[in-house]
């Protein structure tokens, strides 16, 4: 008759802010050479299994139960500012989940008083503004938020009317959040959402700068929607506004990580087996120029010169050469002409010194 050996452990982590208690067991079957293990939040004998309604998926057991001690959010490249107001179900879950599947942050919903209590709301509004306006460099150009006492604008006013100042040129105007770039959009609403997110967990527990906030976050295409002059310093202004969050990011920019350490750098490449694997950076990127990262961290080559630069080339090569041959004066000629077609300024051909023929 074949038995099964099984090894069960539980353990007690010491403070308040961890899990009480962490078990786990290891089974190995006869004949087998493999072990098989899971583990679980909660005594030995409270296993996955043994509680109503839980899941068969251990992942998903544990994301069921909203554990609020490890804060980890995840936004994908859908990163739409909506105003659409929903109350977060499962934020553990919610929080990840358009890095899967097309679903927009919640954003500066929020500060929807409707769905959240008066405090909520109250915390959230003073953190938004603490990033935006506080810390210029995160969302530049943004000079201003209006709030309405303790309680904050509702989630339409912030979308739809005047509440955002912003700076363009030495003057200030006042906008809806909705009139702004898809560059501000996007990121005032994956801010937001942080913020907000993070508040779920830790709501009336002493969150009142952006640098209390701690944990994980993922982002993919870091530098979607942005202008360069953004992306050069975004990094920065994040790890100082936030200094106690780990942020793990993909991007296609050079610009975004000009100014990183090589050790804040992981290339992602395909390996002879088709897999997905990490390899370090060598290069210093703070000494690189943007067609140095282009060429060593994206393999982007020199482009090739298009047509015009093709055509421009050969017309200023001929145009150099006062003892061109008639050829070649039609040749220049026709480049002329073209050039100039196309909106190309040129610079005046050199003139044309025929050769005497001798008597």
């Amino acid at each position: 008759m074949a038995s099964v050996r099984t090894l069960r452990a539980s353990c007690r982590a010491p403070g308040r802010k961890q899990p009480q208690r962490l078990s786990s067991t290891l089974e190995l079957g006869a004949d087998q050479s493999l072990f098989r293990g899971r583990s679980w939040y909660g005594g030995i004998d409270d296993t996955p299994s043994t509680r109503a309604g839980a899941a068969t998926n251990p992942l998903e057991d544990v994301r069921a139960s909203n554990l609020p001690w490890w804060f980890v959010a995840g936004y994908g490249v859908d990163r739409r500012l909506t105003i659409e107001a929903a109350k977060v179900v499962r934020p553990a879950e919610a929080r990840l989940r358009s890095l899967f599947e097309p679903a927009p942050p919640t954003g500066l919903n929020f500060a929807d008083q409707q769905s959240y209590t008066r405090e909520f709301t109250s915390a959230f509004n003073k953190l938004l503004r603490k990033v935006i306006i506080a810390q210029a460099h995160t969302v530049p150009q943004i000079t201003g938020l209006e709030l309405r006492g303790a309680g904050g604008v509702s989630l339409r006013d912030l979308a739809e009317k005047d509440k955002f100042e912003f700076e363009i040129a030495s003057q200030t105007y006042k906008m809806p959040a909705t009139y702004l770039s898809h560059g501000y959009q996007s990121t005032l609403a994956w801010i937001a959402d942080l913020i907000g997110q993070f508040l779920l967990d830790f709501a009336g527990k002493g969150i009142t700068e952006p640098r209390n906030l701690s944990g994980l976050v993922l982002i993919d295409e870091l530098d979607l929607f942005l202008h360069p002059d953004w992306q050069t310093d975004f990094i920065e202004a994040l790890a100082h506004t936030f200094p106690n969050l780990q942020f793990v990011a993909t991007t296609h920019s050079p610009l975004l990580i000009s100014k990183l350490a090589p050790q804040q750098i992981v290339l992602l490449d395909w390996d002879a087996a088709g897999n997905i694997v990490a390899k370090p950076f060598a290069g210093d990127p703070r000494l690189m120029t943007a067609t140095d990262l282009y060429r060593n961290l994206f393999g982007v080559g020199d482009p090739p010169p298009t047509d015009l630069a093709r055509q421009l080339s050969r017309y200023k090569y001929l145009g150099a050469d006062p003892e061109r041959d008639a050829e070649e004066e039609k040749e220049l000629q026709r480049l002329k002409k073209d050039l100039q077609n196309a909106g190309v300024e040129i610079p005046a051909p050199r003139p044309r010194v025929q050769a005497r023929k001798r008597k």
